[in-house]
C-alpha cells in the first residue's frame, strides 16, 4: 500500500503537486477532487491557471519563479461546474532542483456566501476591460503577454494563429510591420517591443504616438503593476486617434483661414479707410477754404450743409472703422471729465441739422440733478447718443423724439444716470426685437431698401454701452414708437472754477416768459429749462391763445410778457402775422422780446428778413438746453439794449499761430497738397511741397545745409509712390543724420496699426486724415517747442492725442 497516498487523501486541506515550468497539475489529493468537483484522477494534467481566477493570481506563480522561501496569498479556485470560492494558498518549490511547487490551499470562512460576488465582479470586470474603447494588452516582467481584450484585435487585426498561441515575439512583430515608415528610414523600437522582444521595462508611464501605414495614428499609454513595491507587470493602452487629429487638423486650418480672413478684413478696411479718407481730406479741406472767404449767408448755409453731409459720411468711415476695432477687442475707452451741458449742444446741431424738413420735435429732457462734470468717454457716449437719436428720427415721420437724462442714484463719488430716446415713430415688432442688436440687423427686411443703414448702428451702440458698463435695451409697440435706453454709472468731477450759468446784469430778475408751443411734450420741457432759469413761465398750445393771454395780462394792469418763446411751425398758423399782430396791439414800451422755436435751419428766417424788415430778436432751434435758450434770449436783450452782457463768440484759431515756422508737406496728391499749404499759411506758416518720399529727403537733404532755411517740422504722407512716409523717415533719421527734426505723419491711415507703424520708423506722432486745423497747429506747436529746448530722446513722440478730432479738415 503507497503509505504518502493515504497520508496526501487524509489532510482536511487540498493539496496539488505542480510541475514548476509548465504549471501543470501532476499530483492533487481527494479533497481537491471533491472541492472542485472533479472525478478521481481528472485535476492530473489540468493547468493551475484553468482553477485560479483572481486577478491577483495571474502574477502570482510569477512571483513564486524567483521567491526562495514560502509564498502566501489570497485567491480564488473555480469549480468544474463555473461556481468560485475564495481560499488561502500556501506555495512552496520542492524537488532536489525545485523542479515542483506544493500548493496547499483551504476554503476562507465565509467564502462559500461570497462566491457568487466575487464570481459576479470577475464577470463585471471582464465586461469592463471588453466595453472600453481602448485595445488592453497586459505583458509581465518576463515580457509574456498575460491577456488582452477584444478592443486590442480590432485595432490590431491580428491572425487568429497569434490570438490562439499568445506568441509575444510573434504578435510584436505583427504590429511593427503595420507601422508607417519613410522610405529608407528605420523606426525606433515601440515600448511594447522593448518589453516583450528585448526584455527592458522603461520606467515609470510611458507615451507614444503610432502611426499606421493605412494612414491611422494609434496612441499607446503604458503602466506598471506593481504589488508591495515591486513591479509584476505593465498595462498596454491603445487608442484610435485617427478622427481626432483629423478634427484638430481640420479646426487648426479653419483657425488659419480665419486668421487670413480677418487680416483680409482689417487690411481691406484699412485700404478702404484710405482711399475714402484722401479725397474727404480734399473736400473737407476746400471747403473749410471756401468758408474763410467773403460768402452771402445762402453761401455760407450751402457750405455748411455741404460740410455737415461729408462729416455724416466721415461718421460713416468711423462707424465700420469702429465696428472692426470692436470685433476685435481692439477698442479702448478713454475716461475724461467732460462737461454735460457742452455734450448736449454738439448733439443739438448735429441732430438738428440730420433732421431735415420732417415734422418732428427732437427735445432734451435732462434732469436738474444731473451734476454739470462727469468722467466718462463723451466722445464714445455722444456716439451713442448720436445713433441712437439718429435712428429715432430716421423711422419717425412726423411727432417728436426725447432724449432724456435722468438721475437714478447718485453718492459723493458717482452719479447713476438713465439715458433714454423716446420717439413717435412707426416702432419695432416683437419678433424684431429680438435680433435688432445684432450685426448687419435691421427692424425688418424692407428697412434697408425704405430707410437706408448699414445695420452696423446698434451693434456698435450695444457693445460700447457693455464696454461702459451698462447694457442696452429697447421697448416699442408697433406703430406707436421705440424707447432705447441703458444705465451707465459715472464717476462726478468738481471743477472750482465753474461758471454760474446766468451772468450778472438784468437776467437774475426773474423774466415773465409764455412759451407758445402745439406740442404738449415740448411745451412742458421748454417750461422746465426756463424755470430751471429762474423765471415765471405761462404756456399756450397756439398763437391766437398766447395773444389773448398777453392782452388779459395788459387789461389786468399785470406786467407784461418780457419774453415770447413761439413755435413758428404750428399748424395752420402764420408766425410772421402773429409777430406783426403784436406789434400793433403793443406799445413800444411794452413789446416783449420774440424768439422763433424752430426744428429747422434758419434759412427760411433769412429769407423773411430780406423781404420784411420785422424785428424778430432771435431764433432757437430744437432741441436745445438752458444754456442755449439763456445765450439767445441774452443776446436779444443786449441788441435790444435791454442788458449788457456782451455776446458770445466761437473761439477760432489765432491768424499767425505758426508765424514763421517752416514746414516741409510731403503728400502725393495735389488737392490735399494745396489743402494744406494753404491752411498752414493762414497760420502764419512758411510751407514748401513735395509729391513723394524720396522729393521729401531731398528738400530736407538741401534745406539742412542752411539753418536760415531749414525745415522746423515735416507733415509726412505714409502711402506715396517712389518712397513712401516711413522709408522717407528712416533715410532722414540715419543717413542724414537729423533725428531731432520733428517729422509728424499725416496720412488716411487712421488704423491704430499705422499709428504704431509711423513711431516705430522714427516719426513724432500720427494725425489721420480729414484733420481737424485746431489740432495740427497744436501738435506743430508742441513737437516744435520740444525739438527746440533740446531735452528727451532723439525721436519724441508727442504727448498730445493724435486720434482725429471730431470736427475735421
Amino acid at each position: 500500500m503507497n503509505t504518502e497516498a493515504l497520508l496526501l487523501d487524509a489532510s482536511s486541506e487540498m493539496l496539488f503537486l505542480l510541475d514548476a515550468p509548465s504549471l501543470v497539475i501532476v499530483s492533487a489529493s481527494k479533497v481537491a477532487h471533491d472541492q472542485l468537483g472533479y472525478v478521481p484522477g481528472g485535476l492530473i494534467g489540468v493547468h493551475i491557471g484553468d482553477i485560479e481566477c483572481a486577478l491577483s493570481d495571474l502574477f502570482f506563480w510569477d512571483q513564486m519563479s524567483v521567491s526562495g522561501s514560502e509564498l502566501e496569498a489570497h485567491g480564488s479556485f473555480r469549480r468544474s461546474d463555473g461556481s468560485v470560492f475564495n481560499i488561502r494558498k500556501l506555495a512552496k518549490k520542492v524537488g532536489v532542483q525545485g523542479e515542483y511547487y506544493s500548493l496547499r490551499a483551504r476554503p476562507e470562512r465565509g467564502s462559500q456566501g461570497l462566491e457568487r460576488g466575487f464570481y459576479d465582479l470577475e464577470r463585471h470586470m471582464a465586461a469592463t476591460l471588453e466595453a472600453t474603447q481602448d485595445g488592453i494588452l497586459l505583458t509581465d516582467t518576463d515580457g509574456s503577454i498575460l491577456n488582452m481584450n477584444r478592443r486590442f484585435s480590432e485595432l490590431w487585426p491580428l491572425p487568429e494563429t497569434l490570438l490562439e498561441s499568445r506568441d509575444g515575439l510573434g504578435i510584436v512583430a505583427y504590429l511593427d510591420s503595420l507601422l508607417f515608415s519613410e522610405p529608407g528610414a528605420v523606426n525606433q523600437p515601440t515600448i511594447l517591443n522593448k518589453v516583450v522582444e528585448l526584455l527592458t521595462d522603461p520606467e515609470g508611464d510611458t507615451f507614444e504616438r503610432l502611426h499606421l501605414q493605412d494612414g491611422r495614428v494609434i496612441e499607446c499609454f503604458s503602466h506598471p503593476a506593481r504589488t508591495q513595491g515591486r513591479t509584476i507587470g505593465r498595462v498596454f493602452c491603445y487608442r484610435d486617434v485617427s478622427e481626432r487629429m483629423r478634427q484638430e487638423q481640420l479646426l487648426k486650418e479653419a483657425g488659419l483661414k480665419a486668421e487670413q480672413a480677418m487680416k483680409s478684413k482689417s487690411q481691406f478696411l484699412a485700404n478702404m479707410s484710405h482711399e475714402i479718407r484722401t479725397p474727404m481730406n480734399a473736400i473737407l479741406g476746400m471747403l473749410k477754404l471756401v468758408q474763410d472767404t467773403d460768402l452771402s449767408s445762402r453761401q455760407l448755409d450751402y457750405i455748411n450743409k455741404a460740410d455737415g453731409a461729408a462729416q455724416s459720411l466721415l461718421g460713416l468711415i468711423n462707424d465700420i472703422l469702429d465696428f472692426s476695432k470692436i470685433d476685435a477687442g481692439k477698442l479702448e475707452l478713454d475716461s475724461q471729465p467732460f462737461e454735460v451741458d457742452h455734450l448736449l449742444r454738439d448733439l443739438a446741431v448735429i441732430l438738428s441739422s440730420s433732421l431735415g424738413k420732417k415734422p418732428v420735435d427732437v427735445l432734451f429732457d435732462l434732469d436738474p440733478a444731473t451734476p454739470p462734470f462727469l468722467i466718462g468717454d463723451s466722445l464714445r457716449l455722444r456716439q451713442i447718443l448720436i445713433n441712437l437719436s439718429g435712428n429715432a428720427i430716421k423711422f419717425t415721420e412726423q411727432g417728436e423724439v426725447v432724449l432724456q437724462i435722468k438721475v437714478l442714484g447718485q453718492s459723493a463719488k458717482d452719479t447713476t444716470l438713465r439715458f433714454s430716446v423716446c420717439d413717435s415713430g412707426i416702432g419695432i415688432a416683437p419678433e424684431a426685437q429680438q435680433h435688432i442688436f445684432e450685426d448687419f440687423s435691421q427692424a425688418e427686411a424692407s428697412t434697408t431698401r425704405r430707410f437706408g443703414g448699414t445695420g452696423l448702428g446698434l451693434s456698435i451702440c450695444t457693445r460700447l454701452v457693455a464696454m461702459m458698463g451698462g447694457e442696452l435695451k429697447v421697448q416699442s409697440v408697433l406703430g406707436q414708437g421705440s424707447t432705447f435706453y441703458f444705465d451707465l454709472s459715472l464717476e462726478n468731477a468738481a471743477f472750482v472754477n465753474q461758471k454760474p450759468l446766468q451772468a450778472a446784469g438784468p437776467l437774475l430778475e426773474p423774466l415773465k416768459v409764455l412759451i407758445v408751443d402745439d406740442n404738449a411734450t415740448a411745451r412742458r420741457l421748454l417750461g422746465s429749462m426756463a424755470q430751471s432759469l429762474g423765471w415765471l413761465v405761462d404756456t399756450a398750445s397756439h398763437p391766437q391763445e398766447a395773444l389773448a393771454m398777453a392782452e388779459a395780462r395788459l387789461a389786468r394792469a399785470q406786467n407784461p410778457y418780457e419774453l415770447i418763446l413761439m413755435d413758428w411751425e404750428i399748424p395752420e398758423a402764420d408766425g410772421w402775422a402773429v409777430m406783426t399782430q403784436v406789434y400793433q396791439r403793443f406799445a413800444p414800451t411794452k413789446l416783449p422780446v420774440m424768439i422763433r422755436l424752430c426744428t429747422h435751419d434758419q434759412e427760411l428766417l433769412e429769407q423773411h428778413r430780406a423781404a420784411d424788415h420785422t424785428d424778430l430778436h432771435g431764433c432757437l432751434v430744437k432741441p436745445m438746453t438752458a444754456s442755449m435758450m439763456y445765450d439767445v434770449v441774452m443776446n436779444a436783450r443786449v441788441a435790444r439794449g435791454l442788458a449788457s452782457t456782451p455776446q458770445k463768440t466761437v473761439p477760432k484759431p489765432e491768424a499767425g499761430q505758426l508765424s514763421g515756422m517752416r514746414v516741409l508737406v510731403v503728400e502725393d496728391n495735389m488737392i490735399n497738397r494745396q489743402v494744406a499749404q494753404e491752411l498752414l499759411m493762414g497760420q502764419g506758416a512758411i510751407v514748401e511741397l513735395a509729391e513723394n518720399g524720396l522729393l521729401g529727403v531731398a528738400a530736407v537733404k538741401q534745406a539742412s545745409q542752411n539753418t536760415s532755411t531749414a525745415f522746423d517740422a515735416v507733415l509726412m504722407d505714409m502711402q506715396m509712390p517712389v518712397m513712401d512716409g516711413c522709408a522717407a523717415t528712416r533715410v532722414i533719421r540715419d543717413e542724414l543724420g537729423l533725428p531731432r527734426l520733428p517729422i509728424i505723419a499725416m496720412t488716411a491711415n487712421a488704423m491704430a496699426s499705422d499709428r504704431a507703424a509711423c513711431l516705430k520708423a522714427g516719426m513724432n506722432d500720427h494725425i489721420g486724415k480729414p484733420f481737424d486745423l485746431q489740432h495740427l497747429v497744436k501738435v506743430l506747436l508742441t513737437v516744435t517747442a520740444v525739438a527746440a529746448t533740446g531735452h528727451g530722446a532723439d525721436v519724441l513722440p508727442s504727448a498730445t492725442a493724435s486720434e482725429s478730432a471730431s470736427s475735421c479738415v
